[in-house]
């Protein structure tokens, strides 16, 4: 099986690889070529959330190993290692994949 980061960067060469030329020109300024960029979709849990010890355990379920593999059979692998503006409030399954 493939680890976090080669997938990462299979990802990256397949998006990178795409170009979108758009027809038409409307300004000058505006390029009417793009390039694809690696999508990144975040988590959070809110302050207020009514439930937050589910949360946390919907989340340590996409970091598992089962739960990766979900996300990898649906073609939306985690990127890792997961990144966190605030760690100290994480459980400790999930402190397992914070990154530096």
């Amino acid at each position: 099986m493939p680890t976090a980061y080669t997938m990462k960067q299979k990802m990256e060469t397949n998006y990178f690889n795409v170009k979108v030329k758009l027809d038409i020109k409307r300004f000058k300024t505006v390029v009417s070529v793009f390039k694809g960029e690696l999508i990144r979709h975040g988590l959070t849990i809110p302050n207020n959330t009514p439930h937050p010890e589910s949360a946390k355990r919907f989340i340590e379920f996409l970091y598992s190993h089962e739960g990766q593999q979900v996300l990898r059979d649906a073609f939306h692998p985690l990127i890792l290692p997961l990144t966190a503006g605030h760690p100290a409030p994480l459980s400790s399954s999930l402190k397992a994949f914070v990154g530096p």
